[in-house]
């Protein structure tokens, strides 16, 4: 962990002091863990630290060349996957599968997935990323889930509205991937009765709907339309709410079908 530290404060002019804790009331969020640092294979061992500079955040490490190339955030084939714990949880997948770079050399893939997270949270997501680093490339986006029956239909809309304006302004060279919302087999809302779960799930299509019209208006955008079929529950935890890992599996391989149709894989 040293050894990365000193090879990104010399060639970056990092400061050892942006990754770490310096008062009591600073930042948890910027500390550098263990889980923040990934490493591939075992010839070619690659690790990625937080964004603690927009100038050098990712240092790949030939073992059998004795090289060191570093890849600024920003630049190349950054990408960026932001969303709820659907996308958490698919980290977790990735990273058990060794595919947490979709199995490419080129690109980085940084995983942002917050549980609970909401549409209301996106611009605050972007804004803490984009205070210590550079926007990335590419953006995907997934998140909605949670807003069903929290947060009334024209609130959600109003939040997609916002969430998509947002991303656009922050970041007017990032093409931006937004991913459709999943079923569930159950929605934890305010309503009652033996219809309720099939109500919220048409405010899930209906909001689907809604974003892809938003986004077709708009230039340097796709869409992910996923085809998930909530009769097969093997795709779904004992929960309910989050994927298997065979669901995850479908959901990080739609993450990359769709970097590569943008041209970022």
């Amino acid at each position: 962990m040293f050894q990365a530290a000193f090879l990104l404060a010399f060639f970056g002019f990092l400061r050892v002091g942006e990754f770490t804790v310096q008062s009591q009331s600073d930042d948890g969020r910027k500390i550098l863990a263990i889980d923040d640092i990934q490493w591939g294979q075992e010839e070619n061992s690659q690790f990625m630290l937080k964004d603690v500079s927009a100038l050098c955040t990712c240092v790949e490490h030939v073992t059998s060349g004795n090289s060191h190339f570093f890849i600024a955030e920003g630049t190349g084939n950054w990408i960026w996957i932001v969303g709820d714990s659907l996308v958490r949880r698919a980290k977790e997948r990735a990273s058990q599968r060794n595919y947490q770079q979709f199995g490419e050399r080129g690109i980085v893939v940084r995983w942002h997935g917050q549980g609970g997270t909401t549409l209301q949270d996106l611009p605050r997501m972007v804004s803490n990323r984009l205070r210590c680093g550079t926007s990335p490339a590419l953006a995907i986006v997934h998140l909605g889930s949670n807003d069903i029956g929290q947060y009334d239909v024209c609130r959600c809309r109003m939040a997609i509205d916002t969430a998509i304006q947002d991303l656009r302004t922050r970041m007017p060279h990032t093409h931006i991937t937004w991913s459709g919302m999943l079923p569930r087999l159950f929605y934890y809302g305010r309503k009652q009765g033996s219809n309720s779960q099939e109500a919220l799930d048409g405010v899930r299509k209906s909001l689907n709907k809604y974003a892809r019209r938003k986004l077709a208006r708009m230039s340097d955008t796709t869409i992910i339309k996923h085809e998930f079929d909530p009769t097969i529950h093997s795709l779904f935890n004992r929960d309910r709410v989050h994927l298997s890992d065979s669901g995850s599996d479908i959901l990080i391989d739609s993450f990359r079908t769709a970097a590569r149709e943008a041209g970022f894989v």
